[in-house]
């Protein structure tokens, strides 16, 4: 991320600040864009980091974690050894489909 080359405006830092926070308006939105600061991703990666440094890490619930760990997760899905007119499609936004493979 590249901040341009002026100095932080007081109301794009409040900006912003309130879009990492809370998300903006489209009126500001359109502001912030207007003060050239819409690409500065900044306050939303440090809001993003804090937010998983004082993440409370909750246990497992037991009967699920027996569960995880008696499953044999070195098989390979049945459709990987099918033809690939079974393979799973996904789409897309535009309808387009892309096989798991092709996604890779």
């Amino acid at each position: 991320m590249k901040r341009p080359e002026t100095p932080l405006d007081p109301r794009a830092e409040e900006l912003l600040a309130d879009r990492a926070l809370y998300g903006l308006e489209a009126a500001e939105v359109a502001e912030l864009r207007a003060l050239g600061f819409e690409e500065d991703t900044s306050f939303d990666e440090a809001a993003a980091a804090i937010d998983l440094a004082t993440l409370k890490l909750e246990p497992m619930p037991e009967r699920i974690a027996k569960h995880v760990t008696k499953q044999d997760h070195r098989r390979t899905p049945s459709w990987a050894h099918s033809d690939s007119s079974t393979v799973p499609v996904l789409t897309d936004s535009s309808g387009e489909g892309i096989t798991a493979c092709s996604a890779l």
